[in-house]
């Protein structure tokens, strides 16, 4: 990997814009939706939100999103989401959506 960033700096400066680009985007998306999302530079996103089980309900919606409630200093409803494409970012937000509406699809039953 070290190589092929040595060799390929158009990527890397491509990469770097799009995360910032990205971020910005999502950053505004999730704040919009009530979350309190902290800025950062990283290529993820920490925000809290009122829901503690927002991890479970949207790995429902076929979305991983990582519950930081287990690090030193954080309480439940602390929770980080990585930057990506615009297309995945999209996605997110809609599930997210879905989610806070509570139109989220009913678990299958085992009977």
């Amino acid at each position: 990997g070290i190589a092929a960033l040595k060799k390929d700096h158009t990527y890397l400066q491509e990469t770097r814009q799009l995360v910032a680009t990205e971020r910005t985007w999502l950053y505004k998306r999730l704040k919009k939706l009530g979350f309190e999302v902290y800025p950062g530079e990283a290529d993820y996103l920490f925000f809290y939100s009122d829901i503690t089980d927002l991890a479970e309900r949207m790995r429902g919606q076929g979305i991983l999103i990582r519950d930081c409630s287990n690090y030193v200093g954080l309480e439940p409803g602390a929770y980080r989401v990585a930057v990506r494409q615009h297309e995945e970012n999209e996605a997110l937000i809609t599930a997210f959506k879905r989610v806070l509406k509570g139109d989220e699809p009913a678990e299958e039953s085992g009977e």
